[in-house]
């Protein structure tokens, strides 16, 4: 599927300046599969964070972790919470309670966008100085900050909703860049979002108009990608390779742009794509030390792109696992520098993970899946010579690893060739394949694959040539 493609531009401005318009659209749909590898631990208002909706992490110079939510500020230093709020007879405590950007500059300040404004923390003396917008002042905050990035002369340049601000941390200083319809080299749009240096030292700015290539040292608009779709593409990351992605917060999928060529190309693995903007979204992008992005989605959780075997992965919340992701509604990610990776959410706090593939595959019940352990609570467990699991819980269960399949035996009373007793202490196998099963209360069992029955040895009150009785336990 294409786009509209609309003729370019060409702008001669004393020394050669261009600023070229195309667009061209592809959708590559591709397969997502539901995984369960990954184990997560949480931290909640349970533990002392002050909302259970995160939306932007950061880790600091020191480790410690700063946590944006809509009841304030989060500091988390590995075991215990610090919160900032607004105290009202003192001026310098923060500036609000809803967070909506988080940045840590070269110097170490903390920059925090706020409901009123903008702050800047200093770590040192625990002081914020407050940026506030002044409608008086031109040279004051243009309005609502919805990200902070800073470049590499430690400029710092926010999104607002009323144009892109440049700000000088030594000075305190503003400039304003906006849409001006006379002028094809400013910003295609007054809705700014999100802003990003490349490794080139462009600026990348997402405007509700689409993605504008800007030159930070002119103040001009190097080249505009006209957005493709509604609601805007309003995320950008650059991968180590240097491969620009794009996401939306509502509506979409991953979106790669070819910035010589002009061509974007969205990555969905949903069918319904582009008919449902506004249900699903996704509102961060990141690339972990293995070189997998990370994508934190809603409805679909967190969703691991695999861009060699072009393979999504979803995990999601699995109410009856514990150690899954506590919400569905994923708004924030970051690595630490251990490697763990944390997931924000909308109402399950934080989740972390480790980005390492976990030693441990943990087989349990599962509400609701037949193709499940019968329980948690496992007695014994044997492999056989074919690399079959034979599991003892209340009943036998036999895992097949490759399809990932269970059988199951179960004690019948009216059915012959059924195993003595459905609590299973232990197995053996032996030289000629025989499967023996030791049973609580159902002696000993010897299982024949060929036929698929068991024939069970008991004590026999009669017999003293019989087992001594029916409770048979494998020594290890």
């Amino acid at each position: 599927m294409r786009g509209l493609r609309t003729a370019g531009l060409i702008l001669l401005l004393g020394i050669v300046s261009i600023c070229a318009v195309a667009a061209d659209h592809r959708i590559v749909r591709l397969p997502i599969v539901d995984a369960k590898d990954v184990l997560f631990t949480h931290l909640s208002t349970e533990e002392g964070l002050s909302q259970s909706r995160v939306d932007h992490v950061l880790q600091d110079a020191q480790g410690f972790l700063w946590i944006g939510t809509y009841n304030g500020l989060n500091r988390y230093d590995g075991y215990h919470f610090q919160h900032y709020k607004p105290k009202a007879n003192n001026p310098n405590s923060i500036g609000g309670v809803f967070i909506y950007a988080l940045l840590q500059d070269r110097s170490g300040a903390l920059w925090i966008a706020v409901d009123q404004g903008l702050d800047r923390f200093d770590p040192a003396s625990g002081k914020f100085l407050h940026f506030r917008s002044n409608p008086t002042d031109p040279a004051s905050l243009a309005g609502h900050v919805e990200h902070i990035a800073e470049d590499s002369d430690g400029i710092l340049w926010l999104a607002t909703r009323e144009g892109l601000d440049r700000l000088d941390p030594g000075s305190g200083k503003f400039t304003h860049y906006r849409n001006d319809p006379n002028n094809p080299q400013s910003l295609g749009s007054n809705d700014v979002r999100f802003v990003l240096e490349d490794r080139q030292g462009t600026l990348w700015v997402a405007t509700a108009a689409g993605p504008d290539a800007f030159d930070r040292r002119t103040g001009r608009v190097i080249r505009h990608y006209p957005n493709f779709q509604q609601p805007p593409l309003d995320r950008i990351f650059e991968d180590r390779s240097g491969n620009l992605w794009l996401t939306a917060t509502r509506g979409g999928g991953l979106t790669s742009l070819d910035r010589n060529s002009g061509v974007f190309t969205t990555y969905t693995f949903f069918d319904d794509w582009p008919g449902t903007p506004g249900l699903r979204g996704c509102s961060a992008v990141l690339e972990d030390q293995h070189g997998m992005l990370w994508l934190a989605t809603k409805p679909d959780g967190l969703v691991r792109f695999d861009r060699t075997r072009r393979l999504f992965t979803r995990y999601h919340n699995d109410p009856g696992n514990p150690s899954s992701l506590n919400n569905n509604d994923a708004l924030s990610l970051i690595e630490d520098r251990e490697g763990g990776i944390w997931v924000g959410t909308d109402g399950g706090g934080l989740n972390r993970f480790s980005s390492e593939p976990s030693s441990f595959t943990i087989y349990r019940r599962e509400a609701g899946n037949p193709n499940s352990l019968d329980q948690d609570y496992v007695l014994s467990v044997f492999e056989d010579s074919r690399g079959i699991l034979w599991i003892g819980t209340k009943q036998l269960n036999a895992l097949d690893r490759k399809t990932g399949r269970y059988t199951f035996y179960r004690h019948e009373q009216a059915k012959p060739g059924s195993i003595g007793a459905n609590t299973v202490m232990g197995a053996v196998e032996d030289h000629a394949g025989f499967l023996w099963f030791g049973t609580w209360g159902g002696g000993l069992n010897r299982f024949d694959r060929t036929t698929g029955t068991f024939k069970a040895y008991r004590h026999d009150p009669a017999n003293p040539a019989s087992l001594s009785h029916d409770y048979i336990e494998f020594e290890s």
